[in-house]
């Protein structure tokens, strides 16, 4: 409840956009902080402003309305960050730099962003109340009364901005298909952001790598780091192929870890490999995982994690996530769990 309840503080706003070019001012108030303000669009800085007592302001024009980031710190030390819906008018933010601070910060001085502060205000008072009692009865009784207002809130927000905003974040388990389908419902505005450019591209990746397309290269190092082994020379040497992104900090990866090994050992006779692909980002404990796991068929990672290239090919954005390529380079399913996998082995290898 309390993941789920601060999860959702850093997601809803109402949000009301119109098809002219936006002029927006950001005002900001930092207490405790030094350094430098940093405006975000995406994971590019597009401003910089230079605190004065903790205080900065950014001012500017874009064609249509977008989430932006705040950072406020010393070069990459953040020591405090925010959002802000960016539209027409004054956007004032306040927060505190001290970790400690009880304050839940505050934003609005425009629809989309009053409408977010009243929410977590909201969400804010809910979770006091989830607290005073350690009762199952009551606190399931607080998480019902959560979802029905996140619920509500969602049905209320289903063409702007932070509708967007919030399917974005669920856009993850969905079908490429799936996802142009629903981004093709929201108003111009709304998809000329680049939130939602990124769900495009997002959704043609994910497409490129559905079920009966054909799979993509990856020629990573083994945990040598001296040897390079290509996918197409394990694909091309086996009947079946499952390509499996996983990490050994991924604790659901790691719960697969001995049903693979066992499924591994049960039909790696018939024709079956498995190619790993690790988003490890410490050659270390990747290389103590294929010990520990008793992975032994051909591993694969450029110990870059989430950076890793071929994870973006494939569109992975949580893992495990895998792909099981037949003996003609067809991806033939995706994302076969527990007794999944052995299942629809035992249905290919008769």
């Amino acid at each position: 409840m309390k993941k789920a309840i601060i999860a959702v503080c850093a997601l809803l706003a109402l949000c009301s956009c119109s098809s002219n070019k936006v002029n927006y001012t950001i005002k900001g108030k930092i207490t405790g902080a030094e350094g430098t303000a940093f405006l975000f669009d995406g994971k590019t800085p597009i401003d910089t402003c230079t605190l004065k007592a903790g205080s900065f302001t950014f001012k500017g024009s874009i064609a249509n309305p977008e989430i932006y980031q705040i950072a406020v710190g010393k070069d990459s030390n953040y020591i405090w960050q925010g959002m802000v819906f960016v539209e027409n008018g004054t956007i004032s933010l306040a927060g505190n730099a001290d970790p400690h601070a009880q304050d839940i910060g505050t934003v609005g001085g425009t629809p989309c962003n009053d409408a977010y502060q009243s929410f977590n205000v909201k969400v804010a008072n809910l979770m006091k109340v989830f607290y005073t009692d350690t009762s199952a009865a009551h606190r399931d009784s607080v998480a019902h009364a959560f979802d029905v207002m996140q619920k509500q809130f969602i049905n209320d927000n289903r063409s702007n901005l932070i509708g967007l905003y919030m399917f974005s974040r669920d856009a993850y388990g969905m079908d490429g298909q799936a996802i142009l389908d629903s981004l093709a419902k929201y108003p111009a505005d709304i998809q000329a952001s680049s939130t939602a450019r990124t769900l495009r591209e997002e959704a043609q990746r994910k497409l490129n790598v559905s079920i009966g397309k054909k799979y993509l290269e990856i020629n990573l190092p083994d945990s040598s780091g001296k040897k390079l082994i290509k996918l197409s020379d394990i694909v091309s040497n086996s009947k079946y192929t499952l390509i499996d992104f996983f990490a050994s900090w991924c604790g659901p990866c790691m719960a697969e870890a001995p049903i693979l090994a066992d499924t591994y050992a049960k039909f790696h006779s018939k024709g079956f490999e498995i190619y790993g692909v690790s988003l490890d980002n410490k050659a270390e404990s990747w290389k103590k995982c294929l010990v520990e796991k008793k992975f032994t068929w051909p591993n694969v990672s450029d110990v870059s994690g989430w950076d890793c290239a071929a994870a973006k090919a494939y569109a992975v954005t949580a893992i495990p996530s895998n792909f099981l390529i037949d003996s003609e380079g067809n991806i033939v399913a995706t994302n076969l769990r527990g007794d999944g996998l052995a299942s629809k082995l035992s249905e290919l290898l008769k």
